[in-house]
């Protein structure tokens, strides 16, 4: 029974306006699991953005995708640890699964009222929960750990808040180890698609002018797969949504995806503890 909620969205910020989200009130109904049991039923309110229509059926509108759901009666602490998570999950510090394993039940006994309470638990118990780091398997793999700090700096500085979905890509150029080969930049991309194929890691992205770009990763060998695996299952989880990932600049694999230099920056914004 949902209701257009015209107040709040004028009240809303001004690219998110121009973007075109709208804001709606209704009841976010989840069936239980066991069968003829009432649903769960929740007040909420429903952002959504604005349809597309799919290039290769353009007569064709797809639904418009949901920005966000927040409960009908919420607070600005609310949203301040939603951004937070948000940041959180697309530098690769936590997982859907660390949100429902463990954020979710904290917040529901009360425990998450602002980022310091997100942080703290994420230090006393989805970093212990962690398998150990994969090893260093190159000298390579040496050579991009020795910049971690600047690893980082780099995806910090990246914006979590004001950056539209559906924006291009923006690029900065890693400042890595001389004893690294290639040059490399991290990209702040939306992810359309990510998959495997011939040993390689491919993504569509949208590019510099919104059209549709596909990337490939070098050519798995043995001793990386973990790399391969770390990027891809990273990469998956964040199709329809924007990712951070390494690019090679150097040829002869300029505009290469670097799938080792992408996992090892996941691993190291995983162990950062703010």
């Amino acid at each position: 029974e949902s209701v257009f909620d015209e107040n709040g969205t004028n009240r809303q910020r001004h690219d998110e306006i121009e973007s075109g989200n709208k804001h709606y009130r209704g009841t976010l109904s989840i069936p239980r699991v066991q069968q003829g049991e009432e649903p769960y039923n929740f007040a909420c309110k429903v952002i959504l953005g604005v349809p597309r229509f799919d290039q290769k059926y353009p007569n064709v509108v797809k639904y418009p995708n949901v920005v966000t759901v927040i409960a009908e009666k919420y607070s600005r602490g609310d949203l301040t640890v939603t951004m937070h998570i948000k940041g959180m999950v697309k530098r690769g510090r936590i997982s859907t699964d660390d949100i429902v394993t463990f954020l979710h039940p904290e917040y529901l006994a009360g425990n998450i009222r602002n980022s310091n309470d997100v942080e703290e638990i994420y230090r006393a118990k989805i970093l212990p929960s962690r398998p150990a780091p994969p090893p260093v398997v190159s000298a390579a793999d040496a050579a991009i750990i020795e910049s971690a700090t600047e690893i980082r700096d780099v995806i910090e500085s990246f914006s979590i808040d004001d950056t539209h979905l559906m924006s291009p890509p923006t690029f900065k150029k890693l400042p890595l180890s001389d004893r690294v080969k290639y040059d490399y930049v991290m990209a702040d991309a939306y992810i359309q698609n990510a998959w495997m194929k011939d040993e390689k890691i491919w993504i569509e992205v949208l590019g510099t002018s919104g059209e549709h770009t596909q990337l490939h990763s070098f050519k798995q060998r043995d001793h990386l797969a973990v790399h391969h695996q770390n990027a891809l299952r990273y990469l998956q989880s964040r199709i329809g949504q924007r990712a951070h990932f390494a690019v090679c600049m150097s040829q002869p694999c300029n505009g290469f995806l670097a799938e080792s230099v992408t996992s090892i920056a996941l691993q190291l914004m995983r162990e950062t503890v703010y």
